[in-house]
C-alpha cells in the first residue's frame, strides 16, 4: 500500500526530571529533507536523530520539533553568569567624569550598572546523560510511528483514487481496441481514395505510391502504443499495491510513459472519436500525475 508524504505525529515521554514532547510533520518533497528544532543540549547528537528519521521516512520534507520541560532545576544544566567588571568600572568612571565636565550632579546607582550593554554573559553547560539521549530517541521513534500511521491512512485514500483513475485508462484502452477495425477500415478507404486520385494524374508512379501507402499504414498503426499502454497500466497497479516503503518515483516514471503512449496515439489516429477519447485519457493521466506527487 502506497504511503502519502503528508503526515503528522506526536509523542510525549515523561521522566522524573523532565517531559519530552516530539512532533513530526512531513509534507511533499522530491527527496528526503529533514529540519530539526532542538534544545541546545541535544545539538551534539542531531546526526543520530537524523539517521532515525532516514530509517523510517524515505522521501519528503520532514520537520522535527523537540520540546523539553523541566520539572525542577536539573543537575544536568550548570548555569554560570559572568560579569565584565572592567567594563562596569570603566563605564562608571566615564559617567562620573562626564557629569563633572557638564557640571551635573550624578550619583551612580547599581541599577544603572545593570543596564550597561554586554555587561554579563550567561553560560549554560549542558551535560547530557545516556539515559536522556535514549529518551529523546525513543520519543522520536514513537512520534515517527504515529506520523507513519497518518501517512498510511492518507495513502489508502490516494491508492483508492489512483486505482479509479487507472481504471478509466483501462476503459480507454479497451475502447480503442474495439475501435481498431473501424479505424483500419477508414484508413483503407482513405488510401483507396488517394490511390484513385493519383492514378488519374499524368505523373503516376506506382512504386512510389506503394511506398507511400506502406508508410501511411505504419504511421497510423497504434498497436504498439496500445500494447505498451496496457503493460504500463498493469505495472502501475502492481507497484501501487507493493509493500515497498517508497514507490512514488516509480509511479511518476510510469505515469510519464503512459502519457507518452496516449499522446502518440492521438497524433497517429485520424478518427475523431478516438481523438476525443485521447483528450479525456490525457486529462486522467494529468490527475494521476497530481496524485502521484503526494506518494512517498
Amino acid at each position: 500500500m502506497a504511503l502519502s508524504m503528508t503526515g503528522f505525529g506526536v509523542a510525549t515521554i515523561q521522566t522524573q526530571k523532565n517531559q519530552l514532547t516530539v512532533q513530526v510533520k512531513s509534507v511533499n518533497g522530491r527527496f528526503l529533507e529533514t529540519k530539526f528544532k532542538l534544545p541546545k543540549a541535544y545539538f551534539s547528537f542531531e546526526n543520530d536523530l537524523r539517521q532515525v528519521v532516514a530509517d523510517n521516512i524515505f522521501r519528503g520534507s520532514v520537520e522535527i520539533l523537540v520540546n523539553k520541560s523541566e520539572f525542577a532545576a536539573s543537575h544536568l544544566n550548570q548555569t554560570n553568569v559572568v560579569f565584565n567588571e572592567d567594563l562596569a568600572k570603566a563605564w562608571l568612571s566615564g559617567a562620573v567624569k562626564l557629569s563633572k565636565k557638564l557640571k551635573l550632579k550624578y550619583a551612580p546607582e547599581f541599577r544603572d550598572v545593570l543596564k550597561i550593554p554586554d555587561l554579563y554573559q550567561v553560560n549554560e553547560d549542558a551535560v547530557l546523560t545516556d539515559d536522556e539521549r535514549n529518551f529523546v530517541i525513543k520519543a522520536l521513534k514513537q512520534a515517527l510511528k504515529d506520523c507513519i500511521k497518518s501517512k498510511n491512512s492518507e495513502g489508502e485514500k490516494l491508492t483508492k483514487n489512483l486505482l479509479h483513475l487507472v481504471g478509466e485508462l483501462e476503459d480507454f484502452a479497451q475502447n480503442v481496441e474495439k475501435m481498431r477495425p473501424e479505424m483500419e477500415k477508414q484508413l483503407k478507404q482513405n488510401l483507396e481514395k488517394k490511390i484513385k486520385e493519383l492514378s488519374q494524374t499524368h505523373n503516376f508512379d506506382e512504386t512510389r505510391l506503394m511506398q507511400e501507402s506502406v508508410y501511411l499504414v505504419e504511421k497510423a498503426d497504434i498497436e504498439e502504443e496500445l500494447t505498451r499502454l496496457k503493460a504500463h497500466i498493469q505495472s502501475f497497479k502492481k507497484i501501487l499495491n507493493e509493500k515497498a516503503a517508497s514507490v512514488g518515483k516509480k509511479l511518476d516514471f510510469i505515469t510519464q510513459e503512459m502519457h507518452r503512449e496516449i499522446n502518440t496515439m492521438g497524433a497517429k489516429t485520424q478518427s475523431l472519436q478516438t481523438i476525443n477519447n485521447v483528450i479525456n485519457a490525457k486529462a486522467f493521466v494529468e490527475k494521476i500525475r497530481e496524485q502521484v506527487q503526494n506518494i512517498e
